[in-house]
């Protein structure tokens, strides 16, 4: 992978977001996506629960439902080191709901990027996402009810403009981008189609569309 497009290979980045949160446990970083790899993984984010002999408790796709994670968690603290597997309920990872967008990678180590996807003005690609040059922005049709990005300021605090449907999104019409994390574009009353344009300064660095 190209080392100037993974942010996860910047353990600085790691290292504030696991002070600001205040977690004192240690965190796995999986920069060359070798575990990724090996589990099969086709949703970002993905949850895996593994109990102490390695086994797949539990599996869960995208953000949210955090109670039951710790439902899970609960349960299994309390379940014999030699319980079958098959206590869990991991599964093969659903395909997207109700005609939901899929998550969309960026960069040139994914597919290539799919007709919902334009990539306007100047842009460098990288293996894991782009970084912005002039006149840059991006162009997406969707069906969901919220937007995201993966965004990285490269070091600096930059603004991007977020515009729906030809209008500023009502929510949020600009956002500030420094650290490599997931920002929140747009959040709508119900899933439907949609056009975003998002406008990037030049040293922006973008690397995956996911949706709710």
């Amino acid at each position: 992978h190209t080392p100037e497009f993974a942010f996860e290979r910047d353990p600085g980045n790691v290292g504030r977001a696991v002070r600001d949160l205040g977690i004192t446990y240690p965190v796995a970083l999986d920069p060359d996506f070798a575990t990724w790899d090996a589990f099969g993984t086709r949703y970002w984010p993905t949850t895996y629960l593994i109990d102490r002999d390695g086994h797949v408790r539990d599996l869960h796709i995208g953000e949210g439902d955090e109670a039951g994670t710790e439902r899970i968690v609960r349960r299994l603290l309390a379940v014999p080191a030699d319980a079958p597997p098959s206590a869990g309920r991991a599964v093969p990872p659903p395909p997207p709901r109700s005609g939901m967008t899929p998550e969309t990678w960026l960069g040139t180590a994914r597919d290539p990027l799919p007709g919902r996807v334009r990539l306007l003005g100047d842009w460098r690609r990288g293996a894991q996402g782009v970084q912005a040059g002039r006149g840059a922005a991006i162009d997406l049709r969707f069906h969901a009810r919220s937007v995201n990005l993966v965004l990285d300021g490269n070091g600096a605090r930059r603004v991007i403009g977020v515009h729906l449907n030809d209008t500023p999104a009502s929510d949020r019409t600009r956002v500030a981008v420094r650290e490599a994390r997931l920002y929140r574009l747009v959040t709508l009353p119900r899933a439907r189609d949609g056009r975003l344009r998002v406008t990037l300064p030049p040293g922006t660095r973008a690397f995956a569309f996911t949706f709710g």
